[in-house]
């Protein structure tokens, strides 16, 4: 009998069909992708501290970044400030081809974890993300953000991992 091997690792890009150099279209999709992750994560128990963005341009060269904090990611709205924060840091404005985020050093979500000193001040947050999580989890309806709303089919190629 094989032990099954732990992912220590969430991610999920998107392939665009033509070139994308528009900030706003590159922003909401960093949205859409840190939306998915986090659900993702909650889904499957786990919790990280570890974010990481890539980038391939148009001319298929590839970067990334990554940031690692003290505390785990627990909402939507700080791994998309953070992944906004990691992208920007990387694009000078050329045209992307893809554009991925991911967690790292996955750590289950059910373990003990050192008190967060400010941790009431996103609850309120955090709670109605994962509402809307469990909503869609169940086959209930769809819940986005206003800012991806009129955007069916935008993303491109979805490639999950």
């Amino acid at each position: 009998m094989e032990a099954e091997a732990e992912s220590h690792s969430l991610s999920t890009e998107t392939t665009f069909d033509w070139d994308i150099q528009d900030e706003g279209t590159l922003e909401s999709v960093l949205l859409e992708l840190s939306q998915e992750i986090c659900y993702r994560l909650w889904d499957e128990k786990q919790r990280s501290r570890c974010l990481f963005l890539k980038l391939r341009f148009s001319d298929f060269s590839t970067i990334s970044r990554r940031r690692t904090r003290e505390l785990a990611y627990s909402d939507i709205a700080s791994t998309f400030a953070d992944a906004k924060a990691l992208f920007h840091s990387a694009w000078s404005g050329g045209a992307v081809r893809l554009l991925g985020l991911g967690f790292g050093e996955l750590e289950d979500s059910d373990s003990p974890i050192q008190g967060e000193l400010f941790g009431a001040e996103n609850e309120k947050a955090r709670l109605a993300e994962k509402a809307v999580f469990e909503i869609e989890k169940r086959g209930l309806g769809e819940l986005k953000p206003a800012r991806l709303m009129g955007r069916p089919g935008s993303r491109g190629k979805k490639n999950g991992r």
